[in-house]
């Protein structure tokens, strides 16, 4: 799905960036509100253990989609039924100026968040 449209259906999604955290750290995350992290090496491990459901719609994204391809194809042998990767990546978004924000923003919208 194109950057445009997965800001415009944005509330349909749980977001998860498969970047390392040095690149969220440097550049930032996604400006949307359901938003995990969780590196590409640990996602099979981790990501169960945030979105048990595997019928959650996901919008997986990387910086330009080489990982998030391949996560995706991941997240449908683990059992998630409604994997997208988002075309572009992190770069891509940014290209089209969608909102953004910096990692401690998001570690400051996480924090009083039931876990």
């Amino acid at each position: 799905m194109d950057p445009k449209e997965a800001w415009e259906n944005r509330d349909k999604f749980t977001f998860v960036d498969v970047r390392e955290d040095r690149e969220w750290m440097s550049k930032g995350v996604l400006g949307v509100d359901k938003l995990y992290l969780v590196e590409r090496g640990v996602l099979e491990r981790e990501l169960p253990k945030c979105v048990p459901d595997t019928s959650t719609p996901l919008m997986v994204y990387c910086a330009g989609a080489m990982r998030s391809v391949l996560a995706t194809r991941s997240l449908n042998e683990l059992g998630y039924t409604d994997v997208t990767s988002l075309n572009g990546g992190f770069d891509g978004w940014k290209e089209e100026n969608l909102p953004l924000k910096s990692y401690d923003e998001w570690r400051a919208c996480q924090d009083g968040k039931d876990e």
